[in-house]
């Protein structure tokens, strides 16, 4: 690891676990991280399921590689935390890949947004018109901007995850750029298919980009 990185962030496939090897990394989660977390990610849905474990093994992955870590618990908005405050994490996933973010000094936040997204056209100028800035939805109208929608919305959902609050209370707010620093990565596959947000304060330290997933890679934008 960099002497001045701080922030790791990571990606990998989500993949289709059988209950067999679902309830090993259950197992595994709970080891590392507490029965409560692993029970919270023991979703009846199988998809749901694979998702959070994904994104959970991932974070195991990178915790054990730095040696940091213990259990973790949630704050009363449900966002998880390392117990002891030795670090601070982010996880997202979506379109079949999940992101992770691990901090060592602050409170961080990361949001995966699948490419192409998966809203069209007339449905990304309504959302941008309700939950963006006026000058924001009028750039995304202008432009029919897919991947500036996708930019916006989930630099709103990284800062709500590092905030805790969710994504809500920064419909039709500006980003608070001047508090935290962000930083945008394409997530690639066997191309590209992923926009990932990173936020977290601007005092954190520098940001490396750990391959734990030889078939995926991050790239910044």
């Amino acid at each position: 690891m960099k002497n001045n990185a701080r922030i790791l962030i990571s990606a990998r496939r989500i993949a289709e676990l059988d209950a067999d090897a679902a309830n090993a990394a259950l197992s595994r989660i709970a080891l590392l991280f507490g029965e409560d977390y692993a029970a919270s990610l023991n979703k009846k849905n199988p998809r749901a399921r694979n998702d959070s474990l994904a994104g959970a093994l991932l974070l195991a992955d990178m915790a054990e590689i730095i040696g940091v870590g213990g259990r973790i618990i949630r704050n009363d908005c449900e966002k998880p935390y390392f117990e002891d405050g030795s670090a601070h994490f982010s996880i997202s996933h979506d379109g079949g890949f999940a992101v992770c973010a691990l901090s060592f000094k602050s409170e961080v936040g990361v949001d995966l947004t699948r490419l192409p997204h998966r809203l069209d056209a007339d449905t990304r100028r309504r959302l941008a018109a309700r939950c963006f800035t006026p000058d924001e939805a009028q750039s995304v109208a202008d432009t029919d901007g897919e991947e500036l929608f996708a930019l916006l919305w989930a630099r709103r959902e990284a800062v709500g995850k590092l905030e805790g609050g969710g994504v809500t209370p920064f419909f039709g707010k500006p980003i608070p750029q001047e508090q935290y620093t962000f930083e945008d990565f394409y997530l690639y596959g066997s191309e590209r298919c992923g926009l990932v947000a990173l936020c977290h304060d601007a005092h954190a330290g520098g940001v490396e980009l750990l391959a734990l997933d030889g078939s995926v890679s991050l790239r910044r934008k």
